[in-house]
């Protein structure tokens, strides 16, 4: 039996398209729910079935997440978690997300969630302000994100985390000062801060391609960015990653399982995911984005890649810097047969001298200055 993997559910499934959202998500399509969750235990069950070996494969983490996961009806939440405790088992304390609207929550939803093993609710504030709400396309106001909070807490979740977003189009500094401090006053546990990326072909893109509002600039974010760390270290949380601050012990271990490029099972339409069992370096696989033809059993996977040695290395340098902590060196020459420094030489190098990385404990890590030109760094090194 492989124990400890992850595993990665997508629900496509949405009340209305964010403006910036580029996600596989299919508003509106609500009649296609029970065939979507047939579908899904079908791949559930495959999934399960190629990780035996002599028992159940065990989960270390679950994340359920969209689209909006809790634009399902509760019983049709109950039925995707059954279907996961009947294929696999989720560890002692594993940890199990799911993804929430706050638009979409009720205590029903999350009493059924609770008795399927959810014990994490990440849900997405975004912005406090109801303009920069409306702009975004979001269907909840600053009201049921507090509501959302108490029934969580009260449903018995209390590992809570809310996303924001910086860099908006119009945001001024006092704005997301704002955000930043009433997300802290709900007093959850982990708090992710995102800079906007503005996705080709989204309406937002549109509009700030043609003009009609305009980013913040550079010098801005980076002020956006500092005034975040300097808001989630007085509340009592600690960077551990370039966008996520969390209480210690709070942290989010599945996506920790992306930033250290361990295996990883995705299901659903247009669900990713990682395949060891062959062998080291692995195969990635993803699923079809056509919900139509997920239903009908097609396209999982859509296509299987084996990923080389010198992507892989490169992966693994990328999504680690992302972490405060930074890179295992140790595991890195265990797993590729040399050494970081022999991997990436000169440049490596030249990082390490200009204060951009350093190696601690075992660790190479971006600096404070590094972190805030990560993607300059990266390219260095590429």
């Amino acid at each position: 039996m492989q124990e400890g993997l992850s595993l990665y559910i997508h629900i496509p499934f949405c009340a209305r398209k964010c403006t910036y959202c580029d996600f596989c998500s299919y508003p509106g399509a609500e009649e296609w729910m029970d065939a979507y969750i047939d579908a899904l235990e079908r791949e559930l069950r495959a999934h399960a079935k190629a990780q035996q070996s002599g028992g159940r494969c065990a989960l270390k983490t679950l994340y359920i997440g969209g689209g909006t996961p809790t634009l399902l009806p509760a019983g049709q939440l109950s039925r995707v978690l059954d279907d996961v405790q009947t294929h696999f088992t989720l560890l002692p304390g594993a940890e199990a997300t799911i993804e929430a609207n706050p638009g979409t929550l009720t205590r029903e939803k999350l009493d059924a969630c609770v008795h399927g093993g959810i014990n994490r609710l990440s849900m997405g504030m975004q912005a406090f302000q109801p303009r920069l709400l409306r702009m975004l396309g979001r269907i909840h106001d600053f009201a049921q994100v507090e509501a959302g909070v108490r029934i969580a807490r009260e449903a018995g979740i209390s590992n809570i985390s809310v996303d924001l977003m910086y860099a908006l189009p119009g945001q001024t500094l006092r704005e997301w000062d704002e955000s930043l401090r009433a997300a802290l006053e709900l007093g959850v546990a982990h708090l992710s801060c995102y800079e906007l990326t503005l996705e080709e072909g989204t309406p937002l893109e549109k509009r700030v391609r043609e003009g009609e509002v305009s980013l913040p600039g550079e010098d801005a974010c980076l002020e956006m960015a500092r005034l975040a760390r300097e808001r989630t270290a007085q509340a009592g949380m600690h960077r551990y990653e370039i966008s996520n601050y969390a209480r210690i012990g709070f942290e989010s271990a599945h996506n920790q399982t992306y930033w250290t490029c361990e295996p990883y099972i995705g299901a659903g339409c247009a669900a990713h995911g990682y395949d060891v069992s062959g062998g080291f370096p692995g195969v990635r696989y993803e699923n079809t984005t056509d919900l139509h033809a997920y239903i009908a059993g097609q396209g999982t996977p859509l296509e299987r890649a084996p990923v080389s040695m010198e992507d892989a290395r490169f992966e693994r340098l990328m999504l680690s810097l992302r972490m405060t902590r930074g890179l295992d060196m140790v595991r890195f020459e265990r797993d590729f047969g040399v050494s970081v420094r022999e991997a990436f030489g000169k440049p490596l190098s030249r990082l390490i001298a200009q204060g951009l990385l350093a190696e601690k404990e075992g660790f190479l890590a971006c600096t404070p200055r590094g972190m805030d030109v990560q993607n300059a760094l990266l390219v260095e090194l590429m």
